[in-house]
């Protein structure tokens, strides 16, 4: 027998397919479309998908299309130029066996590596042969090329020439650095198939089981012969197990399969030595006992003593296990080593203090690690009030995200576990991710069947044709169908639109496959879905500022909760209702979150039907009464999917399809069939995508004030001495003498005049003191003064006083508020005061009291604002209430006089005379009355709607004022003289000037944008 060498290795069938898809799309390229289709046939045999392919290899179904499509193009049917080149002569497909490409391993269709020693005919070189037709063809020839004689060797194969096509091969693998490596490997295989493959022998059906019929025996005696030696040789050392030993010889003879005359002689060969066996041992039968007696106790000496070492072994391997985790401080694992030591040997020491040890470390350490981690939330707790107070968000960048590698990973692990995703099972989001991958196909008058069937292999999904379902539409899987997509790559599921849509057929996805229905039968083909609306349902909170809240608000609760005759009403509102609404509570307006009648929970005059049930439920679609539900409106997104999709399917229109809120979780079960669920899945991504947008909105109060004043002033007076003594002499008599007088302070005639105090003569500036602006902040100590007084018989008083001062603020308020578009908001800085601003009378029984009214003024800036975002996403429209309140002067006050009476003590005696003077010691003036106060209280507000670039800013308006005064007075006549006019002249400037301007400036956060401004990649819905 002669060993034949193993075949070359074959690449996989992967590498095989693309290496044939090549040579197609080469063959494709030159024109050669019988050869293509050759190749590509043969590539499309290997049943490889197109799906494991990569985007930028050759995909075999694609190549195959494009033959197909230029053959037709040509006029020329695929199949009948196949048939037409398989008959031609020398062709390979006359002989299926010339191109197969062999495994490793698998050289022909026979897997026996060793010839048969028989005589074989086809092999015998000295018989005679016909002379063949090919002898100058076969003769050497150092002209023809090595792919020529691979060609000769094929069309050899094809006329069934073994010989020739043998040495056609051998030629080309001298000639083999002249091939490709793919039909160089063809080549080796081809050579080994033909040294192995052997015709058949004849040989006698008699002489073939004569000859195993003596194999047979051969085996058997060899397997006799070869157990009675080595039963023999064990009988000494171990009787028993030589008896058991031949016992289960004779049973396998018993049951062989050769004829009953040899399977007597063995057995009878077999029966002998058990007997001359069981006759020895039963003559040494006291001697083989003691010897097993022997062995046993030896035996199990021997395994004591092999335990002890083993155990002892084992413990050492555990104690210096022990050490290293010990060292490591990893105590808990050295503790399990403690208890496999126990275990091997309880209540030794070794153990005891091994265990021991290991359990008092670990706490140790678990303690010292509890300290560790205490004296860490510490200091972070410090650190994250540090990193609290530091702020990264501008004015230009109002949103901040996480870390982006932390939002990623909070990005993929979120809508791993969506509400959507828990619903698929992982083949079936599979299937949905496959259908929204591109691709590209054309058919014409295919039948559908193989079309879903070149998809299916294309894509590797697993499409299913209902049959009894199209059925319905009058039409079979061979429908032919025509779609050309022109080579462009479009979505598969709308490949599949575009396909299905004419023959009124769909697709839908549903037990991990992909089934092809007719639409009518799907549609009558219900099947319920849950989706969440929780966002959609729930309406955003519109808030609005009013006088009612803080401290205003808890002193109605304090008067109401006083008075147990004051009856308290609590009614819904709508939301601009709010602001002039009275309402008695200390904290924020508490129907600020019902912001539409009949919509808040427990608005029963609204309560009806449910539009799909019996139980009763309220307007916005929950159930029960007050505090029954949650504040959800169902009824609104019910009746758009109702009035907008598939609007004759559901039940109120005479269909079958139901949708009903469940208000405890938030969420609408729809039964319905999948086209229409579709729909409600892209309807509810619509709404939420549209609900998305956030606004930014910031208002500066810019206040801007500038006072000047201005004064010159001189107090200029004159005295002249009258030289009298003080003493007036009698009317005509003594020398005529010159006095002083003055205005009587006293009197209130003007023209009355009395005697100067000393009788000097004085000539007075008197506009010094009125010359004082109004305007300005005029503060006297802010110039220099200067004073000279002059003394002698004339005597000069010089005051002058020179004063300037300028003062500019520049006051900035700029509240900041975000809110969803569309909703109401408001922010709210201000400062509440109480006034006692009047008194309510209380009459009793023989008594009457006043109750104190008390007002409470806020004092600050307070705002309320509505942005709505222009449909792309560039303007804002604002509608705006801002407000500004300041108070003024609070000291000011006024009394209700109702009776007023003096109190005074005794008189004060002079001391010269003794006699009571005309004075009081005391005296005290009584009045009562009731007294109030009397703020001033000034508020500045712009009410009105704008619209503004996302990121600009709008001078919504403005208030300016400007107060200015003049003052000049002095002497007619000396006023005017030059230099001397200022002797006799004071002059001063007052000017307040101030500016209030209100701007706004809106800034859109589109959540999807700030996220790729990270980097990450979003699929927006």
């Amino acid at each position: 027998m002669q060993a034949v060498p193993p075949a070359s290795t074959a690449p996989n069938p992967k590498e095989q397919c693309l290496a044939l898809a090549s040579q197609a799309k080469l063959a494709l390229q030159k024109g050669e479309l019988v050869n293509a289709k050759r190749f590509i046939d043969q590539a499309l045999a290997l049943k490889i998908a197109d799906a494991e392919f990569a985007s930028s290899m050759i995909k075999p179904r694609e190549v195959s299309m494009d033959i197909e499509r230029a053959m037709r193009l040509r006029g020329m049917d695929p199949k009948a130029a196949l048939a037409q080149q398989a008959q031609a002569p020398g062709s390979p497909l006359m002989n299926p066996s010339a191109g197969r490409v062999t495994t490793a391993g698998g050289l022909s269709d026979r897997q026996n590596g060793v010839q048969s020693g028989l005589y074989q005919p086809g092999s015998d070189a000295s018989k005679i042969a016909q002379a063949g037709s090919q002898e100058g063809v076969l003769a050497t020839d150092p002209q023809i090329s090595g792919a020529q004689w691979y060609e000769r060797g094929l069309e050899a194969l094809a006329r069934d020439d073994r010989d020739g096509a043998k040495e056609c091969f051998t030629n080309a693998w001298k000639k083999k650095d002249e091939l490709d490596p793919n039909s160089r490997v063809q080549l080796k295989d081809k050579l080994a198939y033909l040294q192995t493959r052997s015709e058949p022998e004849a040989v006698s059906a008699i002489a073939t089981q004569d000859r195993e019929a003596i194999q047979r025996k051969q085996r058997l005696f060899a397997e006799v012969s070869g157990e009675i030696a080595e039963a023999e040789r064990m009988v000494n050392e171990k009787p028993y197990e030589s008896m058991d030993r031949l016992k289960n010889l004779r049973t396998r003879v018993s049951q062989s399969e050769v004829d009953g005359a040899y399977r007597k002689q063995m057995l009878a060969m077999v029966d002998r030595v058990i007997t001359n066996v069981e006759s020895w041992m039963e003559t040494n039968r006291s001697s083989i006992e003691l010897e097993q007696r022997n062995k046993q106790i030896e035996d199990r000496n021997a395994l004591d003593g092999s335990t002890q070492a083993k155990e002892d072994a084992q413990i050492q391997t555990l104690v210096d296990q022990y050490n290293e985790l010990m060292d490591d401080q990893r105590f808990a694992e050295a503790e399990v080593i403690g208890r496999k030591v126990e275990e091997i040997k309880p209540n030794s020491e070794i153990a005891a203090m091994m265990r021991g040890r290991s359990v008092i470390e670990r706490r140790v350490a678990e303690q010292k690690e509890i300290q560790a981690m205490k004296e860490e939330a510490l200091v972070n707790s410090f650190t994250d009030a540090e990193r609290a107070s530091a702020t990264y968000l501008t004015d230009s960048q109002p949103l901040q995200f996480p870390p982006v590698k932390d939002w990623y990973d909070l990005k993929k692990y979120r809508d791993k576990y969506n509400d959507e995703s828990l619903k698929l099972q992982p083949s079936e989001r599979q299937i949905l991710e496959l259908l929204e991958e591109p691709f590209s196909a054309s058919f014409e008058e295919r039948p559908l069947a193989d079309a879903i069937k070149t998809i299916s292999e294309m894509t590797g999904l697993i499409i299913l044709i209902d049959e009894p379902s199209i059925a319905g539409e009058g039409l079979r899987s061979d429908q032919p169908i025509t779609l050309d997509l022109r080579g462009n790559r479009i979505k598969l599921k709308n490949v599949l639109k575009n396909m299905l849509e004419p023959l009124n057929l769909t697709y839908v996805v549903r037990n991990e496959v992909v089934k092809i229905q007719s639409r009518r039968f799907m549609q009558q083909e219900m099947y319920s879905k849950t989706y969440s609306v929780r966002d959609l349902v729930i309406p955003i909170a519109n808030f609005i500022s009013d006088n009612n809240s803080g401290l205003g608000g808890a002193l109605q609760a304090a008067y109401q909760a006083q008075d147990s005759f004051v009856a308290v009403n609590v009614q819904e509102q709508d939301a601009m209702g709010l602001r002039n609404s009275k309402l008695a509570t200390i904290e924020p307006n508490a129907d600020v979150l019902a912001q539409f009648a009949g919509v808040s929970p427990g608005a029963v005059g609204n309560a009806g039907l449910s539009r799909f049930g019996s139980d009763p439920m309220n307007a916005n679609g929950t159930a029960g009464v007050l505090g029954g539900g949650s504040m959800a409106n169902f009824s609104e997104l019910m009746a758009l999917i109702e009035s907008t999709i598939s609007p004759d399917v559901w039940l109120n229109a005479g269909g079958t399809a139901t949708m009903s809120p469940f208000s405890q979780n938030l969420s609408l079960i729809v039964n319905a069939p999948q086209e229409t669920h579709e729909q409600i899945a892209d309807l509810l991504k619509s709404l939420r995508a549209l609900q998305n947008l956030q606004v930014t909105i910031e208002v500066r109060f810019i206040k801007l004030s500038d006072s000047f004043f201005e004064k010159m002033g001189v107090n200029f007076q004159i005295q002249l001495d009258d030289n009298t003594g003080n003493r007036i002499p009698r009317e005509d008599s003594g020398p005529s003498i010159a006095i002083g007088v003055e205005t009587d302070p006293t009197s209130q005639n003007p023209n009355s005049l009395i005697p100067t105090a000393d009788l000097d003569i004085r000539l007075s500036q008197g506009s010094f003191g009125t010359t004082i602006p109004s305007f300005g902040g005029f503060d006297p100590g802010a110039g220099s003064t200067i004073g000279v007084a002059i003394l002698s018989d004339i005597e000069m008083f010089l005051f002058l006083q020179a004063a300037q001062g300028n003062k500019r603020s520049n006051v900035l308020q700029a509240p900041k508020v975000t809110m969803f578009d569309g909703q109401f908001g408001t922010i709210n800085d201000t400062t509440s005061r109480p006034f006692v601003l009047g008194y309510a009378p209380i009459v009793g029984d023989f008594a009457v009291g006043q109750r104190p009214i008390i007002v409470v003024l806020n004092e600050g800036t307070q705002m309320n604002v509505q942005p709505v975002v222009s449909p792309d996403k560039r303007f804002v429209r604002l509608t705006m209430m801002p407000q500004f309140t300041r108070l003024g002067a609070t000291d000011r006050q006024f009394t209700f006089q109702g009776k007023k009476s003096t109190r005074t003590g005794t008189s004060i005696l002079n001391p010269s005379n003794g006699l009571p003077t005309a004075g009081r010691n005391n005296e005290e003036e009584i009045v009562e009355g009731i007294t109030v106060q009397q703020p001033s209280f000034s508020q500045t507000s712009v009410s009105t709607t704008v619209t503004v670039p996302d990121g600009g800013t709008i001078l919504m308006g403005g208030i300016k004022r400007l107060s200015e005064e003049r003052i000049e007075k002095g002497t007619p006549i000396l006023s005017k003289i030059p230099y001397i006019n200022r002797l006799f002249k004071n002059n001063a400037i007052g000017r307040d000037t101030e500016t209030l301007m209100f701007t706004v400036t809106p800034r859109i956060i589109i959540p999807e944008e700030e996220e790729e401004q990270l980097g990450i990649a979003t699929r927006r819905p």
